[in-house]
């Protein structure tokens, strides 16, 4: 039952990867009629534009793997507080229930960090775009 939503996950990423797919073709297919010299120009291009999408995917999928993990720990931390609330309260452990739920959630602060990092790289390695499209304009 764990596997599950993991599976639904992996399983709804099918239909969007065949749009983008789909429509990618169809918009080439129409640029190589209107412009077939350009379009032939460009396809090699193609490689250096799809590179830091690729990159940015593996990196953000395997922080969202680890960022899930770390959530996890912290409702288990916070699952056991509030399930033996009474005790808690009763032998004065708030301290040391907060402590445990402080130090739980500085694994989601760094994978937090280490994601908003990937997201600026990848949105500065749009300028790589911008080259290329420099580089069409001076070559037409």
């Amino acid at each position: 039952m764990e596997k599950l939503p993991s599976c639904s996950m992996e399983i709804g990423r099918v239909p969007v990867f065949l749009m983008n797919m789909s429509i990618f073709g169809g918009a080439y297919v129409v640029a190589f009629i209107l412009l077939w010299r350009l379009a032939i120009f460009g396809l090699p291009f193609i490689i250096i534009l799809a590179i830091p999408g690729l990159i940015y995917g593996r990196v953000i999928m395997s922080l969202l793997r680890k960022i899930r993990e770390e959530y996890n720990k912290v409702g288990t931390v916070a699952d056991k507080a509030i399930s033996s609330l009474r005790t808690v309260y009763s032998f004065m452990g708030e301290n040391k229930t907060i402590t445990e739920y402080s130090a739980a959630l500085q694994g989601t602060v760094k994978l937090g960090l280490k994601q908003g990092l990937a997201k600026g790289i990848a949105i500065g390695s749009n300028s790589v775009v911008f080259a290329v499209w420099s580089f069409f304009v001076l070559v037409w």
